[in-house]
């Protein structure tokens, strides 16, 4: 909302001289409060953890890149790598009466799928939980492991669920009324249920309990992602090898075409000649369908588009935040391309160097479906 009168040097109304000044003085009133706002943020981040710092400079680079949408947690925080989807990430913390232990595997999917799993009492903190994790990863299919365990030097308690022991003593009661059973309801049917009794300081405060799941759980992201940006280096190093492969194969297929282009001119003509008996080789119809199904067989646009896909997915390597799927686009693009060079050129070194491109371009494709 404020947008307009950061960036607009004149008044949307203009109401005279005093008009004039009211609105420069908001302007400038605006101004200042927005820097002294940067600047207490800037002193705060001293106070945060060191993953809160570096997520806080990754969300301001992504902001001056316009793409505020995006969720960055970066492991070196000064630009965010290309991560892998393959990852795993461990992180414990010690609370006032529990100890939490957060465990995070992340594996290949097309979109963020995440799945939590922990005991029926610390559902409260299932969606925050998960929050916390959909806004440090961008996709996958991530599953969330959490246990806990009392402290056994901070005290330890047991809280009986005595109202869900009434409700089921009366269940089963109106249950062998209804079956027509004599006798009474064995408690041990009762005390069977894991959740009746559960073991913990009654008094533990739920906010302090979160605080701690928290922990565990930032730790355990931080190690993930590390992770992520380990494997997503050592892809990244797979990448460039094999763009420059791709890249003299372009090349290669680049050189024969002109000769591959002569030739089968050469040849067409001479087809031309032998069934049509008594034409010229330089009779204008005949010079005419052959430039013609030249330039149908040219593949100069195909090869030129073919390097530019090449160069976007480079410039993809350096841009922020995730770009796995847009790398699966361009790969199959490419892959359009050389199926096109292939089907218009009949040289047989041309054809070799299209395989030997399908071949790179399968690995690209694999080596991509890993990428966030």
């Amino acid at each position: 909302p404020l947008r307009p009168l950061l960036f607009h040097p004149e008044p949307p109304v203009t109401e005279g001289l005093q008009g004039r000044c009211f609105f420069r003085c908001i302007h400038c009133l605006i101004v200042i409060i927005s820097f002294l706002s940067v600047a207490n943020c800037s002193v705060h981040i001293r106070t945060i953890s060191w993953a809160q710092r570096n997520t806080f400079r990754a969300r301001l680079i992504m902001l001056a890149s316009g793409r505020g949408n995006d969720h960055p947690r970066s492991h070196l925080g000064e630009h965010i790598l290309l991560r892998s989807m393959t990852a795993f990430g461990r992180g414990q913390s010690l609370g006032e009466s529990e100890d939490f232990l957060v465990e995070i595997h992340s594996v290949n999917g097309r979109r963020l799928e995440i799945v939590i799993n922990m005991e029926g009492h610390l559902t409260e903190f299932h969606p925050p939980l998960r929050s916390l994790i959909a806004g440090a990863l961008w996709r996958g299919r991530v599953t969330v492991f959490v246990s806990r365990q009392p402290s056994s030097d901070r005290g330890v308690g047991f809280r009986v669920n005595t109202e869900l022991a009434k409700e089921l003593k009366r269940a089963y009661e109106e249950l062998r009324k209804n079956l027509g059973y004599e006798g009474e309801v064995d408690f041990s049917i009762i005390a069977s249920r894991s959740d009746l009794i559960v073991q913990g300081n009654p008094a533990a405060d739920s906010e302090k309990r979160w605080i701690a799941l928290k922990s565990a759980a930032d730790n355990a992201l931080d190690r993930l992602i590390a992770m992520k940006e380990t494997e997503g280096h050592n892809l990244r190093s797979a990448f460039d090898n094999l763009l420059n492969d791709l890249e003299k194969i372009v090349a290669s297929i680049e050189d024969l075409a002109p000769s591959a282009l002569v030739r089968y001119e050469e040849r067409l003509k001479g087809r031309i000649s032998d069934a049509a008996a008594g034409l010229a080789d330089n009779d204008e119809r005949i010079l005419r369908e052959i430039a013609i199904l030249a330039d149908k067989l040219d593949i100069s646009e195909e090869t030129t588009r073919l390097r530019s896909h090449i160069d976007q997915f480079r410039a993809l390597m350096e841009d922020l935040g995730p770009c796995g799927r847009t790398m699966e686009f361009l790969v199959q693009e490419m892959n359009r391309e050389v199926n096109t060079i292939g089907a218009k050129s009949d040289d047989l070194t041309i054809s070799k160097l299209v395989v030997r491109a399908k071949t790179e371009l399968e690995k690209l494709r694999e080596q991509s479906q890993n990428i966030e």
